[in-house]
């Protein structure tokens, strides 16, 4: 019924956990390059 919700519930964690990885990432390259 709230198909929208749903998809928005299961998408969230998938979202944030791409974000923590590219800004770990990036902290990582970073420490690299100093």
């Amino acid at each position: 019924m709230h198909s929208t919700q749903t998809k928005d519930f299961c998408l969230a964690p998938g979202i944030l956990t791409l974000a923590a990885a590219t800004w770990l990432a990036l902290v990582v390259w970073v420490a690299q390059m100093a």
